[in-house]
């Protein structure tokens, strides 16, 4: 009896494990989705991802791919380069054209991609630009610098709301250390520094292929 007891206990784990086994998705990938295709862009930090019709944008630390994903492996189409970390990144369609936000959470010694990151001076400080960049990326083979939106502290990363002839961004930002400077230009050394309590909402609109903006910021409870 005892000998059956033993088996019955060693039949009964190791069923155990052949199920949880089947169960485990094996790696990369998550039950019920299987992998057929990728496209890697090593040499950066990749950040985020957006969707719109057979083309996915993702965002980088020095700039921005958009993929056709219209077949199982992706073909890049444009590799835009435009330095910028976070760099995460939404698309919305308005206007008859078609907009790129990327979030900029670091200091840049210009508002388009021309820009770098800025140093830090002797006094700890780091002037700049940061905010939320806008793209024309209506054709995605050539993607246009509009402008860039620049808000307090920049912004890490955004939310996109979409309103039909117009986009709320709601941004969210903090200060990435002591002394770093709210992003109004060089020279201007207001502190960006914590608590910050705000949250930066950008309304944008596009008529007839303009594009205008309109910059709120809200304050936010204890």
């Amino acid at each position: 009896a005892e000998k059956v007891g033993k088996q019955r206990s060693v039949e009964f784990m190791q069923g155990s494990v052949a199920r949880a086994a089947a169960l485990s998705p094996a790696p990369p990938g998550s039950r019920n989705m299987t992998l057929v295709g990728n496209s890697d862009k090593d040499g950066t930090v990749n950040s985020d991802l957006a969707f719109w019709g057979n083309l996915a944008y993702s965002g980088n630390y020095g700039g921005f791919r958009i993929l056709d994903i219209t077949a199982d492996q992706p073909r890049v189409v444009t590799d835009f380069a435009c330095n910028g970390p976070q760099n995460d990144v939404s698309v919305y369609e308005m206007g008859g054209k078609r907009f790129l936000f990327q979030s900029i959470d670091s200091g840049q010694t210009a508002e388009d991609c021309s820009s770098a990151t800025a140093p830090v001076d002797a006094e700890g400080h780091r002037t700049g630009y940061e905010g939320v960049r806008v793209f024309d990326v209506t054709n995605p083979a050539a993607p246009k610098f509009l402008d860039m939106i620049q808000t307090a502290c920049g912004s890490h990363t955004h939310t996109l709301v979409p309103d039909g002839q117009r986009a709320y961004l709601y941004v969210s930002s903090y200060p990435l250390g002591a002394g770093v400077t709210a992003p109004t230009g060089p020279g201007d050394f207001r502190p960006c520094a914590a608590p910050h309590k705000k949250i930066s909402i950008i309304e944008v609109s596009a008529t007839g292929g303009t594009f205008a903006f309109d910059l709120r910021e809200k304050s936010l409870s204890d």
